[in-house]
This record gives C-alpha cells, sequence and structure tokens, in this order.
C-alpha cells in the first residue's frame, strides 16, 4: 500500500502524507541490511570445532583442513562409557597429545575442568572435561589424539575398553 493510500484511508491531508513519507523513507534508508558474509575457506565456526572419534588404540579429532591454532581454546566434553565386563579404577590422570607432530603438554596448556574419576562399573560412564589452549602450536598440528588412564587393569583406557557417547567439543 502507498503512502497516499495510506493517508487517504486515515483521513489525513496532504502536509501529513509528506511527513509520513520522509519517515518511512528516512526508516528505510538508515537501517542498514546485510545481505551476505563471506569467511576465509578456513574460518572457525562451532560447526567445523574437531570431534573425537575412535581410532585403534586412542581417540583422536577428525581431520582438519586448517591448523589447530586457529582456534585457540577447544574445550573437550568427551563421554564414554565402559564396555568390558571389569570394574576399573579412572585415574585424574590422561594423555593428549597433538596429530600428526605428537607435541605433549606442556608445550600447550591444558586445564582439566572435570574428570570422572573413580571405579567405574561395566556400562558407567567415564567424563572428560578439559580446556586445550592450542593457539601456539605450529601449522602442521591439525589434531588432537587422547587416552584416559586406568590404575587397576588396563593402564590406558581406549577404544576396545570404553566407547564414545558424546563428543561435544566447542572452540572458544
Amino acid at each position: 500500500m502507498s503512502v497516499e493510500n495510506y493517508a487517504c484511508r486515515k483521513g489525513t491531508n496532504s502536509r501529513s502524507v509528506n511527513q509520513l513519507r520522509r519517515r518511512v523513507s528516512q526508516s528505510f534508508w538508515i537501517t542498514p541490511v546485510v545481505t551476505a558474509v563471506s569467511l576465509p575457506a578456513h574460518a572457525v565456526t562451532s560447526a567445523n570445532c574437531p570431534q573425537f572419534f575412535e581410532s585403534t588404540h586412542w581417540y583422536e579429532t577428525d581431520p582438519q583442513d586448517a591448523p589447530l591454532s586457529v582456534f585457540g581454546e577447544i574445550r573437550i566434553q568427551l563421554t564414554l562409557v565402559n564396555d568390558t565386563p571389569n570394574n576399573f579404577q579412572v585415574m585424574n590422570d590422561f594423555q593428549l597429545w597433538t596429530v600428526p607432530g605428537v607435541i605433549v603438554p606442556p608445550e600447550f596448556s591444558v586445564i582439566a575442568n572435570d574428570i570422572t574419576v573413580g571405579l567405574v562399573a561395566p556400562g558407567e560412564t567415564i567424563n572428560y572435561d578439559l580446556t586445550v589452549d592450542v593457539s601456539g602450536l605450529p601449522d602442521s598440528e591439525t589434531g588432537l589424539g587422547f587416552r584416559g588412564t586406568d590404575g587397576d587393569i588396563y593402564g590406558n583406557i581406549r577404544p576396545n575398553i570404553a566407547s564414545i557417547v558424546s563428543s561435544g567439543n566447542s572452540c572458544i
């Protein structure tokens, strides 16, 4: 509906029509409209934050097209389930390294926010919540490897002992 038709229906005069036209015109031209945003090919979004999958002897993040350092920090939230018929003792310890160059802490910092520690029965879950600063890693490093530690029977917690229930990593 045009400004004139609207004004006629409301019974306004031509002066009011001109004022209304200016207001409508200003509201459309003052407000910027973003129609598209271009991101570089290696842009970091929550959607492309590395997630863990089960490898043969450890858990590894999915391969990245960009270096890990572009993510700054990665919050690892990994939940595993004890698939064995045995109880085992989860320790407040773990192994974390980069892929492919196998750089380990203290070459990069890791904060253990929360780890399920103690006896884990068959079918029970183990949670790892870690914050990893990957900002200073070389461009050659594109993934992470991880294993938890069992103090009882197995030594390392690996995929044939505990499978992934969820990998909810987020890039900070």
